[in-house]
């Protein structure tokens, strides 16, 4: 319990908040006017995984609360998070229905001529 401390823990924590909001804010107005095809989402997890192997280098490289290392930090999660969404991961999911034939309701068709006819018929 030594080690935790408010000068290792409050970064970190802004960092997270940071790469969250930079990601809802990619996520809205970039991600979402992309054209998707299928073998996309597994470029940007090959991008993702060498982002990680590239975040480990650097954490050898740097300190951990340099700079560079938050950067890098902050691509790769923002990376996964970006194939995560491209998966369907982060949607609701909505089970498709068992039986289709109890959703069809069966309506009387409307017939206007009925109350035509049966006003003519009172008054015969």
């Amino acid at each position: 319990m030594n080690n935790i401390s408010w000068s290792n823990t409050l970064p970190m924590v802004i960092v997270v908040i940071v790469i969250m909001l930079i990601y809802n804010v990619l996520r809205r107005f970039i991600f979402d006017k992309l054209r998707v095809v299928k073998w996309s989402k597994w470029v940007v997890l090959a991008i993702a995984i060498l982002l990680g192997l590239l975040n480990g280098y650097i954490g050898n490289k740097f300190n951990p609360t340099s700079l560079p290392y938050y950067v890098c930090l902050g691509v790769f999660i923002i990376s996964i998070f970006t194939f995560f969404d491209l998966m369907g991961w982060g949607r609701k999911s909505y089970a498709p229905k068992a039986n289709k034939k109890d959703d069809i309701v069966i309506r009387p068709k409307a017939k206007p001529n009925r109350v035509k006819n049966r006003n003519k018929d009172n008054n015969n």
